[in-house]
């Protein structure tokens, strides 16, 4: 595949990844880890990750308090580790989906249990918003 396959085949993962939900997430974040995995992508990919040590990364991040959710992740300001810390993070979830959703409790959970508004139709088929 050229280099400009694979990266249609990554936006097009990113893009099908944007409009998932819970249900519907494992298959593009495979797509995504898959298209990163190219081999006109491969030689970057491998030299970015292997400036970065994830454990130590996570290690060196704040773990928060009790509440899920209160961890920091304390990301470089090198944008080449940076980088190569977003490759491990989207490889591992590419084998592992349920270890992403894990992860993403542990350091993005923001306590709102339905981030989405209730909605109720009136008489003429509108939806309205409620508070």
């Amino acid at each position: 595949m050229s280099f400009k396959s694979a990266l249609l085949n990554m936006n097009n993962a990113i893009l099908d990844l944007q409009a998932a939900d819970y249900n519907t997430y494992e298959r593009p974040l495979r797509r995504l880890a898959l298209s990163l995995q190219d081999e006109s992508l491969r030689a970057i990919n491998e030299e970015l990750k292997s400036k970065v040590d994830f454990d130590s990364f996570i290690e060196g991040s704040n773990h928060g308090g009790s509440f899920a959710g209160s961890a920091t992740l304390t990301w470089p300001d090198d944008k080449e580790q940076h980088l190569g810390l977003v490759l491990y993070l989207i490889d591992r979830a590419g084998k592992e989906p349920e270890w992403l959703l894990q992860f993403s409790h542990n350091w993005f959970y923001s306590g709102i249990q339905n981030h989405r508004r209730n909605k109720k139709t009136n008489d003429r088929g509108n939806h309205s918003v409620l508070s």
